[in-house]
């Protein structure tokens, strides 16, 4: 009885490892392409203001300080909710802000901002070799007083271009940092400039601009080769920043004061993987 059971075991083994064979083939030979898979990666976005005095008017003395609260303080008094104290928000472009003083016929103050960005790449190392598209976009969200010719356009405001930093960049620990006097932002590569005039449609290899509503731009940038190099090679994090328009040193008073702070959204990187 012992063996009888013992074989009838067997045979039931046997049939069931053949149904199973016979189950997965039918199966694969059923399967269609193979349905990719998506990850979001939140940025991490910090704001650098730069302060330059470009002219040191001998008329003025240092006890004529310009009115106009500096950058810092500036933020400092936003309260948070507040463009751009928004999560993913930042602030990009420039303050021309001269002094009133009738002493000081020559000073003003140069205040130049940055939106600067990263995507942390560590917790998603195992998507190394499955990476089939990554992108992520950058909006204008608030814009100025527009001034048309003078750095600060329709739909980009004072926004300048995407450039790439290096590796090694490392984040302020705080949301918004008044960089020291003389120091500038950290350089970086060129990924794209934004276009002056605005137009729609592809503005660069990979990039692509639309309207996102109300006349304000939005870049969708295509970053699925720049994502599997670093999986390949390791690299924990990627690091961008928004540029300004007028960034470089004026050489005179700007006949009026000029306010062309714009505020950027900048959003998650969306990875494609298998």
């Amino acid at each position: 009885m012992a063996y009888k059971k013992l074989l009838q075991c067997a045979r039931l083994t046997s049939t069931l490892r053949l149904s199973l064979l016979v189950s997965s083939a039918t199966l694969w030979a059923g399967c269609g392409p193979v349905q990719p898979l998506t990850k979001s990666v939140d940025p991490d976005v910090r704001n650098l203001a730069v302060v330059n005095v470009p002219i040191q008017d001998p008329a003025c003395t240092a006890t004529v300080p310009i009115a106009i609260p500096r950058p810092q303080t500036w933020w400092n008094n936003l309260t948070v909710g507040q463009p751009p104290k928004i999560a993913g928000e930042g602030v990009v472009g420039f303050h021309l802000v001269n002094n009133a003083a009738v002493t000081c016929p020559l000073a003003f103050r140069q205040d130049l901002y940055r939106t600067v960005f990263s995507y942390n790449l560590q917790p998603n190392a195992n998507l190394k070799g499955l990476v089939r598209k990554a992108e992520f976009s950058i909006s204008a969200e608030v814009l100025p007083a527009l001034r048309p010719g003078f750095f600060c356009e329709a739909f980009v405001g004072a926004g300048g271009g995407l450039i790439k930093l290096g590796a090694s960049t490392v984040l302020p620990a705080s949301e918004f940092v008044e960089l020291p006097g003389g120091q500038a932002f950290p350089p970086g590569s060129t990924v794209f400039s934004f276009p002056q005039p605005w137009a729609a449609g592809q503005v660069a290899p990979g990039v692509t601009s639309a309207d996102a509503g109300g006349q304000r731009a939005v870049f969708t940038v295509d970053v699925t080769a720049v994502v599997t190099q670093s999986l390949d090679a390791g690299v924990g994090a990627l690091f961008y920043a928004i540029t300004g328009t007028d960034e470089g040193m004026r050489p005179t008073r700007p006949p009026a004061d000029f306010d062309c702070r714009t505020v950027y959204k900048v959003q998650p990187l969306v990875i494609t993987h298998l």
